[in-house]
């Protein structure tokens, strides 16, 4: 029961492509007024898709060329201190897709904040995603969600910085659960509701095309800690 829970914490982390799924069979699922509500349901719906490639040389080979891809300048990033070494590579049933997800790792960043390529062919990456919680000029929260390089998000809130590490630290490392919700591991976090409606929203928005619902909702591979893991486990 633990193993196939962590997988499924694994694969609802993949906060962000519904590739292969008719635009049909998407919004039948996506049918509140909540983003939240619409992230949660677009997940569900995805999360049997989703195979996490677990051999090391063939996860090897997707990171290294998500890294080249990078490195030439053939996607356009914006974060640079990207943690390879935490990388998480995935499949999917219906297609020929892989995706590579790494996190973004500094003291300016939640911890959740992380970029995903999806690739169709070992050296073509057909869509990709950036999805940056981090501290604002005024040292508040910051969501940016980028979209094949384009900002589609870019909100600053009232809520002053913290990282998920000094959240559990101020906690004692409490951990609490909230329910079978996104927004349950939100306040699992302690994330600023507001911070948690940013993401749905951008969610929600994403999984209404169709195309890159789950690039979005990659958000959650960008976890590197174990608390965060944890707030996913039981939350979902």
């Amino acid at each position: 029961m633990w193993l196939k829970k962590s997988f499924l914490v694994s694969l609802v982390v993949l906060l962000f492509v519904s590739m292969s799924t008719p635009q049909s069979q998407v919004n039948a699922e996506v049918t509140s007024d909540d983003p939240l509500a619409q992230l949660e349901d677009s997940v569900k719906f995805q999360l049997e898709k989703l195979v996490e490639v677990t051999d090391k040389k063939e996860k090897s080979r997707w990171v290294k060329r998500a890294e080249k891809q990078i490195q030439k300048g053939q996607v356009k990033i914006y974060s640079t201190e990207l943690d390879f070494e935490n990388a998480k590579v995935f499949t999917y049933k219906e297609n020929d897709f892989h995706s590579v997800t790494i996190p973004v790792s500094s003291e300016k960043h939640h911890e959740i904040s992380n970029v995903a390529l999806h690739f169709l062919k070992p050296g073509k990456v057909e869509s990709y995603s950036e999805i940056l919680i981090q501290k604002s000029e005024i040292d508040t929260f910051q969501t940016i969600a980028y979209i094949n390089g384009e900002v589609t998000f870019n909100e600053v809130t009232d809520e002053m910085f913290y990282t998920a590490a000094e959240y559990f630290d101020s906690q004692d490392g409490a951990i609490s659960t909230m329910g079978f919700s996104f927004s349950g591991f939100v306040k699992c976090l302690g994330l600023p509701s507001i911070v948690g409606w940013q993401l749905g929203n951008i969610c929600a928005i994403a999984c209404l095309t169709g195309v890159l619902c789950l690039p979005c909702l990659a958000v959650a591979l960008g976890m590197s800690t174990g608390a965060i893991a944890t707030c996913f486990y039981l939350n979902w």
